[in-house]
């Protein structure tokens, strides 16, 4: 075992002048003995005696001292000196050099090998080709205890589904989880001698390897029971002396019943060497931080004022007007709002907008403006005329203080301060004149002029949109509109409204909303572009805003996502090389004395939570292959007389929360403890056994799971070795 050092000490070497150990030259040309015959085919009167034979006369007494596997240390490398099941833990394993790249080893053992492997290579040795030495190749080396564990319990399942619930009662019995726990314990209590349960148990049993210790490596995966082949392949090899004795000087010895596995041992100094190599100070951290890229989400676009006029415009109004030749009076009413400001880049008579009119459908928005004339909106009559009138902006928005000074200056003020809803607009209409001017010089060709201010001072502003308001408009209040005579031009050039001098015509300024405005039809190219820009704005600025949500939305959910995923690696990983430093500046050497605990797991440690995972595995596993159960019902009728009723039953569904929910550990450790005593095979007193259970409970409530495992293994892992 492991842990006897007394029998696995190191054999001494001879040193030369200097003190060195050498490798002893002497000749070894095979054993002289009888090659032995056994194999497991053999009976048992025959294979007793070859077994014996090989035993006793076969192994050569110049070679170092073997370790016995078979008949001396059964439980090497399974059991530690308290005799506590054990393995070794996967994450101390190294990768041995080898072809096949799936060999492990704990780690000291893994240098210890590789050492002696490239000395052994250098070895004058004799006749290798074709035989294990020539390349000394190691072909098996730690087993995965779980990995076999779990191969185990699928031939304790089978065993459980096929043969122990074969009968009808235990069929009728299991409904739920719990039944299944029940009848599970009695199949352990009948099985227990040919199928240990636990890991503990399992360990302890023949199913498993030595192996699983990590301290063995097979150069050969030869069965161990034939006899013959390993004298031929080892034993009466010229080359077996040299072998034996350089793995000695390595730290390991070889095992007498399988001449092809070397074992460490790790009561030799030479072994001990690469024990007290641990913990390595490991290597500097040299992995870059993983860095996010920027984002480089399309560019939002340029901002724009949100008016699309600009003073000097040249622009349209429709203004709805009485007709004179009727007779008909009332106000000059100027239209806002009837169309999209997107379709006021067009004259007013060429609307491409289509509204939509209640019990019309879709119709031309000018087309209807024509329609209805103002024919409910004047008074004394319907008859009317729209009049388009072409005009420049002269300021936008205006300030109070230019609206007043403005007002001032006008000779036919009615209101200095309309109210303020929407964008306004100062405008100059072209082609006005006033009735006392000389027509000499009108200008203006193509537009409806008023033919005297004094019919003007009415004008009003339709406040409501066709589309909005079909049925007629709402007045709203009178536009701010004066008469400027060419002597106050000087002025109002100083007030920004540069107004042309040297003519005889006065001009007529409006305050207009801007929503009454379109674009004249001479308006230049560069206006029309710079129009379509500022309107066309919001669209753009939303097709960014889908574009840009879309890439910030790609770019959290991979780049980021990714770089997430690359950071939690990194981090692992520098906390892990940050550990690993902290082990090494603060941690003792490995050595004999601490290598168990560093280096292997206890299993009953872990036994309650396997227990668990195959227990609810076995239940699931079952019920899904039999989902329901029909179970038997006798009725009495009376006069002796039965009858039997036959009732299908639907067997419980659980999930691993649910089983959570309603079986605690306590619970647990119970059946582990149960099941511990089963496998133990000990006959105790049912006094003593309630006694012991109490002392599982308290030990559980008082201490935690992990002082009552404890406790249960001490009571029933049946083997109490000394070291």
């Amino acid at each position: 075992m492991i842990y006897e050092q007394d029998n696995i000490g190191e054999i001494p070497t001879k040193s030369n002048e200097d003190g060195e150990d050498f490798l002893l030259e002497e000749s070894y040309n095979g054993s002289s003995a009888e090659p032995p015959f056994g194999t497991n085919s053999l009976n048992a009167y025959g294979l007793f005696e070859q077994r014996r034979y090989y035993k006793d006369e076969i192994y050569p007494i110049e070679a170092p001292q073997p370790l016995d596997l078979w008949y001396d240390k059964p439980y090497f490398g399974k059991i530690d000196p308290m005799g506590n099941a054990i393995f070794a833990q996967n994450r101390y394993v190294k990768q041995l050099e080898a072809e096949s790249k799936n060999v492990w080893v704990l780690d000291f053992v893994a240098d210890a090998y590789n050492d002696f492997k490239k000395t052994f290579l250098f070895l004058n040795k004799k006749s290798v080709e074709g035989t294990p030495f020539q390349e000394l190749e190691p072909k098996r080396g730690a087993s995965p205890t779980l990995k076999e564990y779990d191969a185990h319990l699928d031939n304790v399942y089978k065993n459980f589904a096929s043969v122990f619930m074969s009968k009808q009662h235990r069929q009728e019995q299991l409904v739920d989880f719990k039944s299944f726990m029940n009848l599970f314990l009695q199949f352990v209590k009948f099985n227990v001698k040919n199928t240990p349960l636990t890991l503990s148990s399992y360990i302890y049993s023949p199913y498993c390897s030595p192996t699983i210790c990590g301290l063995m490596i097979d150069i050969v995966t030869d069965s161990h029971g034939n006899d013959i082949d390993k004298f031929n392949k080892f034993i009466d090899d010229p080359n077996f002396l040299c072998y034996t004795e350089s793995a000695q000087n390595f730290g390991f010895k070889i095992d007498k019943n399988m001449p092809g596995r070397l074992v460490a041992d790790v009561a030799s100094p030479k072994m001990r060497k690469y024990l007290n190599a641990y913990p390595k100070k490991p290597d500097p951290f040299v992995l870059e931080p993983p860095v996010l890229s920027s984002p480089m989400p399309p560019t939002r676009p340029p901002a724009v004022p949100q008016i699309p006029f600009e003073p000097g415009d040249f622009v349209q109004l429709a203004i709805q007007a009485p007709s004179t030749s009727s007779g008909v009076t009332g106000p000059w009413i100027i239209m806002k709002d009837h169309t999209d400001l997107k379709n006021r880049r067009y004259p007013i008579d060429q609307i491409p907008k289509k509204i939509n009119i209640p019990g019309q459908g879709q119709v031309n928005a000018y087309q209807e403006l024509l329609r209805r004339q103002i024919r409910n909106n004047l008074r004394g009559g319907t008859s009317g005329v729209v009049k388009i009138w072409g005009a420049t902006i002269l300021k936008i928005n205006p300030s109070q203080q230019e609206r007043i000074a403005v007002g001032t200056l006008s000779q036919n003020v009615f209101n200095i301060n309309p109210p303020r809803s929407s964008d306004i607009a100062l405008i100059e209409i072209r082609g006005y004149r006033p009735a006392s001017a000389s027509t000499t010089g009108a200008g203006g060709v193509g537009y409806t002029e008023p033919d005297d201010f004094s019919e003007f001072v009415n004008v009003k502003i339709a406040a409501a949109s066709l589309e909005n308001n079909p049925d007629g408009f709402d007045y709203g209040s009178k536009v701010l509109t004066y008469y400027a005579p060419t002597s106050e031009a000087p002025i109002l050039a100083q007030l920004g409204f540069p107004f042309p001098t040297g003519t005889q015509f006065g001009k007529l300024v409006m305050e207009v909303p801007l929503s009454s405005l379109h674009l004249d039809p001479g308006a230049t190219s560069f206006t029309l572009l710079r129009f379509d820009e500022r309107v066309s704005y919001q669209s753009r600025l939303d097709l960014w805003q889908t574009q840009f949500d879309e890439y910030m939305d790609r770019y959290n959910r991979i780049t980021v996502a990714n770089y997430n995923r690359k950071k939690t690696t990194y981090d692992e990983k520098l906390a892990a090389y940050q550990a690993a430093l902290d082990f090494y500046n603060n941690a003792s050497k490995l050595s004999f004395n601490n290598f168990l605990d560093r280096r292997f797991i206890k299993a009953y440690e872990i036994d309650l939570y396997m227990l668990k995972e195959l227990s609810m595995q076995f239940y699931y596993s079952y019920t899904i292959e039999k989902p329901s159960v029909s179970i038997t019902k006798i009725i009495n009728c009376g006069d002796n007389d039965y009858k039997t009723k036959q009732k299908l039953v639907k067997r419980e569904q659980i999930s691993k929360d649910i089983i959570n929910q309603k079986y605690d550990d306590g619970w647990w450790l119970s059946h582990y403890f149960q099941i511990r005593y089963y496998e133990s095979g000990k006959k105790i007193n049912k006094n003593v056994l309630k006694k012991y259970r109490n002392r599982v409970n308290i030990l559980f409530k008082q201490r935690g799971v992990k002082s009552a495992l404890q406790y249960i293994n001490d009571k029933f892992k049946n083997l109490s070795l000394t070291t």
